[in-house]
């Protein structure tokens, strides 16, 4: 059997290195419980999969398909770390408790919370501030639908029958 650090691709009934094909002789088990996988690149201790490539699919098997990411306890996190140069710079999910957040990072270091959506309540926390382009009404509104009125410039709400100016700008 080949070491488990040795990057190994499945073709077919062979197992491919990078110099050479040889025969498997590999049951079915013997890729499970593997310590890390490493697709164009090296896996390590924390990222026990790691791929290197241009894009990654995740395909359907006939019907959906789910991405999981669970935690061990609420206190932990869950979430997808999007990076420039490894310094994270968003992420989203669930960050030290069951609220998911979408936070951003200018510098990798200092992280500002921009939404939260409270799984207590269901209700979205805007932490910040919300900037409206401005732009025309929608075609088909539904009630509650917002948006600020180029021409106006007012911020107008939908009630389900006509439009409302909730201000009038200067």
């Amino acid at each position: 059997m080949y070491e488990t650090a040795k990057r190994l691709a499945l073709s077919g009934c062979s197992v491919r290195t990078r110099s050479r094909t040889a025969p498997t002789g590999l049951d079915s088990g013997d890729l499970n419980n593997l310590p890390g996988v490493g697709i164009g690149a090296a896996s390590d201790p924390t990222n026990r999969l790691t791929v290197s490539a241009p894009a990654t699919l995740l395909n359907h098997a006939g019907g959906g398909h789910q991405v999981k990411v669970n935690k061990a306890s609420a206190g932990d996190t869950a979430s997808l770390l999007y990076q420039t140069a490894f310094p994270g710079r968003a992420e989203m999910g669930l960050a030290g408790n069951d609220d998911f957040s979408v936070k951003v990072s200018a510098t990798g270091g200092t992280w500002r919370t921009a939404l939260t959506a409270v799984a207590a309540t269901g209700g979205v926390q805007l932490h910040h501030f919300a900037q409206l382009v401005p732009g025309t009404a929608p075609a088909a509104p539904a009630r509650g639908t917002v948006y600020y009125d180029n021409a106006g410039n007012v911020l107008r709400c939908f009630d389900g029958a006509v439009w409302q100016d909730l201000f009038e700008g200067a």
